[in-house]
């Protein structure tokens, strides 16, 4: 708005449709912008001071490792993506790999392997508080299993 003000006030001189209620309005709506931004500012400074007590006093919460996800390829666009997650909360030391359509029971030394100089990376981990059971395992069944009806 401050460009165009000045904008306006340069044209002013020449075209008579830029009049002082014009400039006016324009110099009103500029303060109002400022006044929100500001508002906005201290109001974002408020939440995170807000956010920040919620976890002051947490200092050892236990978290646990939940998936893995893993990227393997040569750069982000160019690859192959899939995941590790945990049979959570029955089962918490056996892991799932989801690969496309495969979805195979995997030990814990798969998943926590050392890559480095590989082309698989993981590069998202996903922890949640332990004990929160917010992580609920998708119940998988092998239809072939269902008698005929």
């Amino acid at each position: 708005i401050e460009n165009t003000t000045t904008l306006v006030s340069k044209l002013g001189t020449d075209i008579d449709v830029v009049d002082d209620e014009l400039r006016s309005s324009l110099n009103d709506e500029q303060k109002l912008l400022r006044d929100e931004i500001d508002s906005l500012r201290t109001e974002a400074t408020n939440l995170k001071e807000e956010l920040e007590a919620v976890w002051r006093d947490d200092n050892e919460i236990a978290y646990e490792l939940t998936s893995v996800f893993i990227h393997r390829g040569s750069t982000p666009s160019f690859g192959h993506y899939f995941f590790y997650s945990r049979h959570l909360p029955n089962n918490p030391d056996s892991w799932f790999k989801y690969n496309d359509s495969d979805v195979t029971v995997v030990s814990k030394d798969e998943v926590l392997a050392d890559t480095t100089g590989s082309t698989a990376n993981p590069y998202l981990l996903v922890f949640a508080r332990k004990g929160s059971e917010v992580v609920d395992t998708v119940k998988r069944f092998d239809p072939s299993m269902l008698e005929d009806a």
